[in-house]
């Protein structure tokens, strides 16, 4: 997941938009020049995908943080489960908080893992979006300097 990751944030900045042209008096917007109104749309595209990139990596980290947390649970409880007296309520239900936290955690660690997936599958729709419209097209400075 990590490695599709990285390649869609390296791969959104090979498609930027593309080159200026120096203010003209006679401008012509042909097949690959950005009229200033899909300008204005490619450069809020970048500022969305820009957003989905940066939720994406923070949540992220929440989800390797979780992780981490609950494999240490998971090993917590095993041990645990090697001790536990059966016939001590308070072993039984201390083993049985444990498991507990560890399985909302482990929901947490799911729903995060589906908005993470989500959020990839928007970059992903978002940067399709931007390259088709957008990657390698020019547009003139002044345009751009009215946004």
């Amino acid at each position: 997941m990590k490695t599709i990751f990285t390649l869609f944030v390296c791969v959104l900045f090979l498609f930027t938009t593309g080159n200026s042209f120096s203010a003209a008096k006679n401008k012509s917007y042909g097949e690959n020049v950005l009229r200033p109104v899909d300008l204005k749309a490619c450069v809020a595209m970048e500022k969305k995908l820009d957003t989905v990139v940066s939720k994406t990596k923070h949540l992220r980290i929440k989800i390797d943080k979780n992780k981490d947390i609950a494999n240490r649970m998971k090993s917590e409880i095993i041990e645990m489960e090697k001790g536990v007296d059966t016939e001590s309520k308070e072993d039984v239900k201390a083993f049985n908080n444990k498991v507990r936290q560890y399985n909302n955690l482990r929901e947490k660690y799911l729903t995060q893992i589906k908005s993470y997936n989500s959020l990839v599958d928007r970059h992903t729709g978002l940067y399709k979006k931007h390259k088709q419209a957008c990657a390698g097209k020019q547009y003139y400075s002044d345009d751009k300097k009215s946004l």
